[in-house]
């Protein structure tokens, strides 16, 4: 009797042993998920399933490529992939949008090219590259037009599409560090807020992930210029 119960405890131990790292682990990702973003600025909590958090508290509409007046009642900044494919979506959107609330609702773009995406840090930086010429949002819809295209084709002819004016310069521009820092520092704030996925983004700083239904976002702009702040829960799909 006494050798059958020595012969347990072990193996009663090792079941306690691991039920406690299970808790254990539990709660540190928790308070990872949850815990204040080390800008010191705003707790970040990250939007999950289309739902948003918590109105983040700086004004991060302040970089970034704009369309829209500067004192839009309403600012969408999305963080985005050119080869994520609900991007392209979501751009298609958000250019209704714009054709539809020109004077109220202004959008910012941040770039967020993901790992597992070969060429979407090239891509963002030839975007940049092309912003010098002032021809950021031509590439950006050159680039969108044909996503299939941007694993095949070299960027000088996204550039032509776009009407780059000079073509040594954006070339000089490829070669050189200004518009990689440019594309990273966006990298970086989009960890800071914890985005793990493309489209990502905020209205009026609140973060929203996926690309959400285009009749949600014109309820929930409509209800901020009628001074709501109310949201819906709704589905989410990122790539």
């Amino acid at each position: 009797m006494n050798n059958k119960n020595t012969d347990g405890w072990p193996r009663y131990s090792v079941w306690v042993l691991v039920a406690c790292a299970v808790v254990v682990t539990a709660l540190v990702a928790r308070r990872e998920l949850v815990s204040p973003s080390r800008s010191g600025s705003a707790e970040v909590a990250t939007a999950n399933d289309g739902q948003a958090a918590e109105p983040i508290d700086w004004r991060i509409e302040d970089v970034g490529h704009r369309q829209g007046p500067t004192d839009a009642r309403v600012t969408i900044v999305e963080f985005i992939d050119f080869q994520c494919s609900f991007c392209g979506d979501f751009a298609k959107v958000l250019q209704r949008i714009r054709t539809n609330y020109q004077d109220d609702v202004a959008v910012v773009f941040r770039h967020y090219p993901l790992a597992s995406h070969s060429r979407a840090e090239e891509a963002a930086i030839a975007s940049e590259c092309a912003g010098d010429q002032e021809a950021f949002w031509r590439y950006h819809d050159a680039l969108f037009a044909d996503q299939d295209e941007i694993a095949h084709l070299p960027w000088s002819e996204f550039a032509i599409r776009a009407r780059v004016r000079d073509l040594d310069a954006f070339a000089q521009c490829m070669s050189g560090d200004s518009a990689r820092t440019s594309v990273l520092a966006d990298v970086d704030l989009g960890r800071r807020l914890r985005i793990r996925g493309t489209p990502t983004f905020l209205i009026n700083g609140r973060m929203f992930s996926g690309a959400l239904p285009e009749e949600f976002l014109i309820t929930h702009i409509d209800a901020l210029l009628d001074g709501d702040d109310g949201l819906d829960d709704v589905g989410s799909a990122q790539g």
